[in-house]
């Protein structure tokens, strides 16, 4: 079995998690973390004793086959030091240093060195408005197939792969759009890189510096593109190994999985900001009900809507005219659908999306959203709105499709980030909307 040397974008809770599984299953995986300079000093980064080339021989599955590394060796020079509750791991308790490369010294390659080494596979695990600038800073470094074979022989297998973009982040349908341009051709697999989505409901978070505490465990799932599928089988394979429990999905799949996800998201995150409360309260606000659905419903028509377009996602391609399809309209509002590209796409209706945020909200009821953290924590951080709601509603503009009640939530958390409003929607008076 090959291991695919893995690059990761994103220092939080999530991206260090999959690098310190990994590392801690097979110690000489080629992975790093990817970080930028001002975070030299934020977090506890050392020089690493003697490291130059990573990736050695030895590693063994539960099978007991000898594991060896791809072609190309992970280079570091420092580590990330992480002590985490690894459930694995006797006494439940582990220390790792992790790989790290700096993006502002071009990989650790020292100044009259090696060219910083080529990407073959980039984890993008950062936050969703952070992607594309995090995306941007190494594409010059990802893997694109020779335009012409150099010789007479053909280019080996790894040589003619594209490399992988796998997004590992909320808002992957905003962010996967986000890079259309900058990535022609990778989500449908006929360009230079290949993007996959990949989302997961294991928990994580620092409870200190470089304390990561693995919260809960929980599913992941990883797209399979065409042409892609025996590297994914190689992913899904070596991500189970590490406990990391993932599985393959159609694209189909991954798009019902992730509209779910994206609902949860719009209803969730900023709800509990503005009520000020953890998930499960929300089940107590009285105009939750209400709001939920004035939500859902949007996104749902949205999502529907979506499911009519080419698969480039422009509006230039919709199949059934500048009218909001009948066939769409059953879709969204859980009525039944005669129309196969729905089906073929994997929208989700309005009373899917309702089953999961319901099971969503249950199942971390005591847990505080994201945006709540982002706002509320203590330190301020820029939230995820535009890519959860504000996505909602810039798909909707585009096919000709109102969103009052996303729109309003994208009004209100950024009143809340600039500290200008603090009043929960309940306090509004007029129709019960998001707005008031």
């Amino acid at each position: 079995m090959i291991h695919e040397p893995i690059h990761v974008l994103g220092a939080g809770s999530i991206g260090v998690l999959w690098t310190a599984s990994i590392r801690s299953r097979f110690p000489s995986y080629p992975i790093a973390l990817l970080l930028r300079d001002h975070e030299r000093n934020r977090n506890r980064v050392s020089a690493a004793a003697g490291a130059a080339n990573d990736g050695g021989c030895g590693d063994s599955d539960n099978d007991g086959n000898t594991l060896r590394t791809g072609p190309v060796p992970i280079r570091h020079s420092h580590e990330l030091e992480v002590a985490w509750n690894n459930r694995q791991a006797p006494g439940g308790k582990e220390r790792l240093f992790l790989p790290v490369q700096f993006l502002g010294d071009g990989g650790d390659a020292p100044p009259q060195g090696p060219k910083p080494e080529r990407i073959r596979t980039l984890l993008v695990a950062t936050k969703a408005h952070q992607a594309r600038k995090a995306v941007e800073s190494v594409l010059d470094r990802l893997v694109v197939p020779p335009a012409e074979p150099q010789s007479g022989d053909p280019p080996p297998p790894e040589a003619a792969a594209p490399a992988r973009i796998v997004l590992l982040c909320n808002g992957a349908l905003s962010v996967r759009d986000e890079l259309a341009d900058l990535l022609p051709g990778a989500a449908d697999g006929s360009g230079a890189v290949r993007l996959s989505l990949a989302t997961t409901t294991h928990g994580a978070f620092f409870a200190g510096p470089n304390e990561l505490v693995h919260a809960g465990v929980g599913t992941t799932f990883l797209e399979d593109p065409p042409g892609a599928t025996e590297t994914t089988e190689r992913t899904v394979r070596a991500w189970n190994e590490a406990g990391l429990r993932c599985q393959a999905l159609s694209p189909r799949e991954m798009n019902a999985v992730l509209w779910n996800k994206l609902a949860a998201n719009c209803v969730i995150n900023p709800l509990t900001s503005i009520f000020r409360c953890t998930n499960g309260e929300l089940l107590m606000e009285p105009s939750f009900p209400q709001l939920r659905e004035e939500i859902l419903a949007e996104v749902a028509f949205v999502a529907a809507k979506a499911g009519t377009t080419g698969a480039n996602g422009s509006d230039e391609t919709l199949r059934h005219g500048s009218d909001f399809p009948t066939e769409a309209k059953a879709k969204a509002t859980g009525g039944s659908s005669s129309s196969e590209d729905d089906d073929n796409r994997g929208i989700p209706s309005v009373d899917e999306m309702r089953t999961f945020v319901t099971e969503t909200i249950l199942a971390t009821q005591h847990n505080r959203s994201s945006m709540y953290q982002d706002i509320h924590g203590g330190n301020a951080q820029p939230t995820e709105i535009d890519h959860l709601n504000g996505y909602v509603v810039r798909k909707g503009r585009k096919t000709g499709i109102e969103c009052p009640a996303n729109e309003d939530l994208c009004a209100r958390i950024a009143a809340l980030t600039a500290g200008t409003d603090g009043s929960p929607c309940s306090e509004t008076s007029g129709s019960g909307s998001a707005g008031g």
